[in-house]
């Protein structure tokens, strides 16, 4: 059941590996990853630029060494996870990906928090991962939009769980709501003024360099006031 809620998490983006658990590999078509599952938690492999569509694996003759693979249609991602008091020590599996590649997966089951793979093909030209993570204009206005008006968008995965506040410079910033992409991530935030005199926000202030988009409600914000700031993020 602790998988499940965990798995589910990871598809909301409530909950992220930490930075250090992050596997990358670079394998061509037919290419085989070597890589760490966790024993403990789930998975996540994710395909740059490419969706993982279906995955090939052998039962194993032993119930305790089975493993489960859930398929994430939207981002097209598997997640991965064992039974509690599995055995496994090491899998082998495939993967086939919406460009039709295949990769051959051998990997280590080893007692780990929950990690996450990314496989990028060189073969994939980089004018389709610029595609894949810089859309056109019009689309980022659709997501926008879809944003502030709390709709849902086509392979985004929507929390509206609130973060914990942020207090910086006299200002209390808050996410409300996220919207989760393959390579983008879209956040509501409210921006409210602690200070006892008006603050003037400013885009070129407000914006980072992973920022493609943004929107805010008023650039003058009262003492006591608060403002709802939309933002569109490269990962």
């Amino acid at each position: 059941m602790m998988r499940r809620i965990v798995y589910g998490l990871l598809a909301l983006g409530i909950i992220q590996s930490p930075a250090y658990a992050d596997q990358r590999y670079t394998v061509r078509d037919g290419g085989e990853i070597a890589c760490q599952l966790s024993l403990r938690d789930v998975t996540r492999i994710s395909a740059v630029g490419d969706f993982i569509v279906t995955d090939v694996k052998r039962s194993a003759s032993d119930p305790t060494l089975e493993f489960s693979v859930a398929n994430e249609e939207n981002r097209g991602d598997l997640y991965l996870s064992f039974q509690d008091g599995s055995g496994a020590r090491r899998v082998s599996f495939f993967a086939i990906t919406q460009k039709n590649f295949v990769y051959k997966f051998d990997c280590d089951v080893v007692d780990l928090p929950s990690q996450q793979i990314f496989i990028q093909n060189p073969t994939i030209d980089e004018s389709e991962v610029q595609v894949a993570s810089q859309d056109g204009w019009e689309r980022l206005l659709a997501i926008g939009s879809a944003l502030a008006e709390e709709r849902p968008y086509p392979g985004f995965v929507v929390s509206s769980v609130p973060l914990e506040p942020q207090f910086v410079g006299g200002l209390k910033t808050q996410v409300i709501r996220t919207y989760t992409g393959q390579d983008m991530v879209g956040k509501a935030l409210d921006i409210t003024n602690v200070r006892s005199s008006r603050v003037t926000l400013r885009e070129d202030e407000i914006k980072n360099a992973s920022t493609i988009w943004l929107s805010l409600s008023d650039p003058v914000v009262e003492p006591g006031a608060t403002v709802r700031l939309y933002v569109l993020e490269r990962k």
